[in-house]
């Protein structure tokens, strides 16, 4: 089962795609295990990933064995915003006790079960908007990568590109 989810700063879903057969989630999935929302992301900024993805134009990881202080400083605010995910994992499993004490397993079809992760987590979006409070605790909660491709074809030439875009926020941002 992969999850990718994108959730904004005050740990609110901007959207959500589960596939329950394991594969790389694209825009041409149309198959039957997929369920996909999108609750207004936006169309500017980044999304984050962690180093289990690739560096792309839109999708900013962390940079392996910094050399210089502003990749450091870029690394520690990567982390510090990454973070609000994992996050949002705790509070998600916290709310929705069915994702978090059965250890993963939902006893339901693989596309019953997409349907009820991305159904929590409308959930979750609409219980902070009606300031419902949680029964316990966040927990931390773990993440599953989903792998993400780039569109261009010439994949040494758009990895290239991808790394210097990130380059260059980092000479523009934490210098």
């Amino acid at each position: 089962m992969l999850v990718m989810e994108v959730v904004d700063d005050d740990v609110v879903y901007a959207g959500v795609c589960v596939d329950a057969t394991g594969r790389e989630v694209d825009d041409d999935d149309e198959g039957d295990t997929v369920e996909a929302v999108d609750v207004g992301m936006s169309a500017s900024g980044w999304c984050l990933g962690d180093c289990g993805y690739p560096n792309l134009s839109w999708l900013l990881t962390p940079v392996r064995n910094a050399r210089t202080r502003a990749v450091e400083r870029y690394n520690e605010a990567h982390g510090r915003t990454r973070r609000i995910i994992e996050r949002t994992f705790g509070l998600l499993k916290a709310r929705f006790q069915c994702l978090h004490l059965t250890g993963g397993s939902l006893y339901y079809s693989p596309k019953k079960v997409c349907r009820i992760i991305v159904a929590c987590c409308m959930l979750h979006n609409l219980a902070l908007r009606r300031q419902v409070p949680f029964l316990q605790e966040d927990e931390p909660g773990d993440s599953r990568v989903a792998a993400v491709k780039p569109v261009d074809s010439d994949k040494e030439e758009a990895e290239k590109e991808d790394v210097d875009n990130r380059t260059t926020l980092i000479q523009q941002y934490f210098q």
